[in-house]
């Protein structure tokens, strides 16, 4: 008896129907990668949490479409902007809202137009290195012994240092 209970609980919680959906509404924001965000993923408006990554699936042209479950009450103007941001250096991903300016607000299965994919640490690292050297070979560069002069510009020398010593003084 107690097994057959528990087997019907675990189907119960299986199944689906267990899940109790959070209340709110959904919005749609399209980004080109979403490296590292995941299912359940914070959205921030202003730092504060006010939903999160409901789901996520590919359009037919491999752009990945976001769906965020806003908490009841969160007005966002149609304008708003979704940028894909990382808790710290190596944080988790979430997604921060930047409110626009329209007099119209989102509703429930709009889709956020402005959008702004996940930096990539491996990119933003080559590129850091590459100026790095850049800059590394300007700096070796500008310490290297000056260039001689030019042959035929010294057999001058000795009839130019007079000329350029006559009116000082010793």
């Amino acid at each position: 008896m107690v097994i057959a209970a528990g087997a019907l609980l675990l189907a119960y919680v299986y199944s689906g129907t267990g899940k109790k959906e959070e209340p709110g509404y959904d919005v749609r924001a399209t980004f080109k990668r979403t490296d590292g965000l995941s299912y359940g993923a914070q959205v921030r408006l202003s730092g504060i949490v006010v939903g999160k990554v409901a789901g996520y699936k590919l359009d037919d042209s491999y752009r990945a479409i976001v769906t965020l479950r806003l908490k009841p009450g969160v007005e966002l103007p149609k304008d708003s902007s979704a940028l894909i941001h990382t808790d710290g250096l190596l944080g988790a991903k979430y997604i921060e809202l930047q409110p626009g300016g329209d007099a119209e607000n989102l509703k429930a299965g709009n889709a956020i137009t402005y959008t702004q994919d996940s930096v990539d640490l491996v990119d933003l690292l080559e590129k850091i290195v590459g100026m790095a050297k850049a800059r590394r070979a300007e700096f070796a560069k500008s310490l290297a012994p000056p260039a001689a002069p030019e042959p035929e510009v010294l057999p001058s020398l000795p009839s130019t240092g007079p000329t350029l010593l006559q009116g000082r003084s010793p």
